[in-house]
This record gives structure tokens, sequence and C-alpha cells, in this order.
């Protein structure tokens, strides 16, 4: 390759490095009053223009075009940005603006399904006939066109579609319905809040289940889930504050699930926000996928900051029963908390790949169909992802290696080996690990703690510490190359 061009794509990557790195020190403005809705969009990326701290910027994927609130920056879920190049986007729409106030990038699903709720239209309107069809996906309202010879499916129904990128408007369409089979394409949902009513479903009769003022209905010859790698006592309790967990079948009853207790804390990413009405709490949606709704009231809603991304909050139960949150708590260092439904607030934040920690072992609580685990290795909290936690709508459920060795005890001395798993929604997300009894060999030169990083925190403006070196690597290598382009010159 000739030197000139060498320069130029050296230059073009430190670029998009520095970009990487300096861009996501932009913080957006606090905008709390008007809410959001969840939307995730897919199809070719038209154009993309960054907004600055006083301009706003603008999407466009396919056929839609957005508006990007000023001092959004987006996230990254492991897809190249490039114009003319196949992705998805996640994110907050504001309600009266129409301009994202957080965004994120990610890959199509790798098995081309996608799969969600045909969205009812409300105030009474007749069933929409013609045209493209939006769903409620895993990340917000998903826009389809159907493909030829697709009919259009009822209001509410559960669908999932194969999927494919039309030529050349670039915009997702539906090319079949895919026959729903597995539990990662099923409707889930978590509600918390005080058992009012429970009745077991029998071989013959439906059941139902009352927690605070929504009542689900369990479908006829359901028996209770429990925990398939441990616990399947039922422990339902009328009247004890506690959360549900549970799929939900093609008429929308519950086909498996299980109750724990309510935590008192409760953290995820905000995708969705309607602010009190009045005297009237508003709704926080915390995880879109499980749809886990938290009350938040009027005196701590100028606390919710639509940029932010992620929270955490005590949590107890309003006069109807439902989870509302009390106060906005600290996520830890890393500002980003466990997940929705976790038993803890990890004290440290770490950084996405190989980890090794080695400490005093605490817990562990396997994961289910429906949810992560948690490991507690020292003071530091992890996740334990389930099967498909970590893949996009519908994706190709994912199989992990989770070991806890024999002879590990709570109290023991055990050494971690695993993977973090890049997530916009769990910290410390953990794929495949071992956890095996430590020996003088895995602890020697060994951190007691994994190094912290922090990589949404929402409330600093001053540069991480690892930016300036590797900034200052960049330039160095730049100087280097151009250096040796003038040399070249010279001798010729």
């Amino acid at each position: 390759m000739p030197i000139g061009a060498v320069v130029i794509s050296a230059l073009r990557t430190a670029l998009f490095i520095l970009a990487a790195l300096v861009g996501p020190l932009a913080q957006p403005v606090a905008a709390a009053s008007e809410g959001t809705v969840a939307l995730e969009v897919c199809g070719t990326l038209k154009g993309h223009q960054p907004a600055t701290a006083s301009a706003a910027g603008s999407l466009t994927i396919g056929t839609r075009t957005y508006a990007v609130a000023p001092g959004i920056q987006p996230g990254n879920g492991g897809v190249q940005v490039a114009v003319d190049r196949d992705l998805c986007v996640e994110g907050s729409l504001g309600r009266f603006t129409n301009q994202f106030v957080r965004y994120l990038f990610f890959p199509l699903p790798p098995d081309s399904q996608m799969c969600g709720n045909v969205q009812h239209l409300s105030g009474g309107a007749p069933q929409q006939t013609s045209g493209p069809v939006t769903m409620n996906a895993d990340f917000g309202a998903l826009v389809l066109t159907l493909g030829s010879g697709l009919g259009r499916p009822a209001d509410d129904a559960r669908v999932c579609y194969v999927v494919a990128v039309a030529r050349p408007s670039g915009d997702l369409t539906a090319v079949r319905l895919q026959p729903i089979t597995t539990t990662n394409q099923r409707e889930w949902i978590s509600p918390c809040g005080t058992v009012k009513s429970y009745t077991r479903a029998t071989a013959t009769a439906a059941g139902s289940i009352t927690i605070g003022s929504a009542t689900r209905a369990i479908a006829v010859g359901t028996s209770y889930t429990g925990d398939p790698a441990g616990d399947r006592t039922d422990r339902t309790t009328v009247g004890s504050n506690m959360c549900l967990e549970g799929t939900l079948g093609d008429t929308r009853a519950i086909i498996d699930y299980l109750t724990t207790a309510m935590p008192i804390e409760l953290g995820g990413t905000a995708s969705e926000y309607t602010p009190p009405a009045g005297p009237s709490a508003g709704v926080i949606v915390l995880s879109y996928r499980s749809h886990s709704e938290l009350r938040v009231p009027p005196a701590i809603a100028d606390a919710v900051d639509l940029g932010r991304g992620s929270y955490c909050y005590s949590v107890g139960v309003d006069v109807f029963g439902d989870a509302i949150a009390t106060a906005l708590i600290s996520c830890g260092s890393g500002g980003v908390a466990v997940g929705p439904i976790a038993t803890g607030i990890p004290s440290t934040a770490v950084a996405p790949g190989p980890v090794h920690q080695c400490g005093s072992f605490v817990s562990y609580t396997p994961p289910t169909a429906v949810r992560s685990g948690v490991l507690v290795i020292g003071s530091t909290t992890y996740a334990a992802a389930w099967m498909g936690s970590t893949g996009p709508a519908g994706s190709t459920p994912h199989t992990f290696s989770q070991v806890i060795a024999s002879g590990v005890v709570p109290g023991s001395q055990v050494c971690l080996d695993g993977n973090i798993a890049s997530s916009q929604t769990e910290a410390n997300l953990l794929t495949d690990f071992t956890v095996a009894p430590a020996t003088a060999a895995t602890a020697s030169g060994s951190p007691s703690s994994p190094t912290p990083a922090n990589p949404t925190a929402p409330t600093t403006d001053s540069a991480p510490p690892w930016i300036l070196p590797v900034v200052a690597g960049l330039l160095a290598s730049l100087a280097a190359i151009l250096w040796l382009y003038r040399s070249r010159r010279v001798r010729q």
C-alpha cells in the first residue's frame, strides 16, 4: 500500500477512535417534563449527523428521519456505524419534541427474526387495515412494512416475522410469519407490588394472580414453574410485597412463572417515561422487554433526566399496592443498575471483556428462563446472563458455560474467570464464567477486586483517566507515520 494511503487510513482510524473516546463525554441537558416513548427502528442507515452541545442532530434510517436533541451522544451495542450499513437503533423519543434524548446502535438480529405485540389503536379508532404494522418489540415501537402475501394481524396479537431490509428504500420489511415456539419469542411480564389475590390453575380450570392494580390469568394446566435450576417451591403469599416474572402464551395468559420477594431497590435503563399528572404518579419503564413499570410520585419526578438512561430507586408500594419509587438513589460507582429485578446494586462497574477476580465467595443465584442470576464475590455483584439475554429481539438464544466448582461455599476464597458482556441494561453481565476455589497460584498477583469502569456515568464532565494516555499514544503513532512519509519524500 502507498505510504500516502497508509497516512490517510491511519488518520481516519485515529479520528474514529478519538470520536469514540471523546464523543461520549458530552453530557445531555436535563429534560424531564415532556416524557418519552420507547422506539426501535431498523434498516439502512441513510444519514447520521450527531448532535452538538448547542445544536440538534439527525438520524435517517430507510425512509424515516428523526431529530436528536442537543447534547445527546449515541451509544453502541457492537455495530460499525456507517452510511449504507444495515443496523438497528433503540432509544427514547420525546413525546412532544419528537427528538431522541437517548439512542443506541446495535446489529440487526442474526437470525432475521423480530417479535412483538401489534399496537392497539387507542381512542376507539377502528383497527387499521392497510399500511405498515407497528408492534411493541423488545426495545420499543417498531414499524414493519408487510411483504407480499402477508395479511394484517389483529391488534394486540403477538407475532414473529422473518424480516429483511428492502432495496432501495432501506426500510425493514416482514417477509413471512414465523411460528412462536420458544420462550425467547414470547411476551414477558415482571410486575412488582402487593399480592392482592392468588388462585392456582388446575388441570381443568384457569387461575389468576393480582399484584397491585393488575390481574393476570394463569392458563389452564399451568403449574408454578419456579427457578428451573433451583428453588421450585411456590411461596406466593397474599398480602406480601412480591415480584412476578412470567411468560405469556397465545391468549396472553401466564404459561410459566415464578415469584420472589420484592427488593427494596430497583434499577435499570429507563426506556419510557410518563410524567406525573397533578397529584397522580407518573410511570417509568425500566425494562421494555419485560415491561417493568415503576410509579414515580410528583415529589421526585424532577430528578428524572430523560438523557440519563439508567436509574436506581428505593422502592415501596402505593395505596393501590403497585411498586412506587420512594427516592432516587446512587447506582454505585458505575452509575448503572444490575437490572429491573435484581436483588442488589453493584458496588463496582467492571469494563466489558475478560475478568479475573479473587476474593470471598458471598452468594450465587442461578439465572432462570426469564431473568439473570446474581453472583457476589467480595464487594462486587455480577449478573449471570440467562440464555438469550444478551441478544436483540428474536435473536437465536445463546448458551453459556457457567460453572460453580464443587467445594465453593459462602466465605470460601475463590477466583472468578469469565467474560463481561457489553450491556446497556445490566452492569457486570457475565456470559461464560467459572468460579473455583482459590489456590496460591491462581490468587498470586491477582487483584482482590476487578478494575472499575464508568462507561455511562451521567454526572461528570471530566475525562476518564485512561483517555489521555490513549490519545497521546494515537498522536505519537500519527507523528511517526507522518515523519516516515516526509522522509520518503525527501529520498525521492
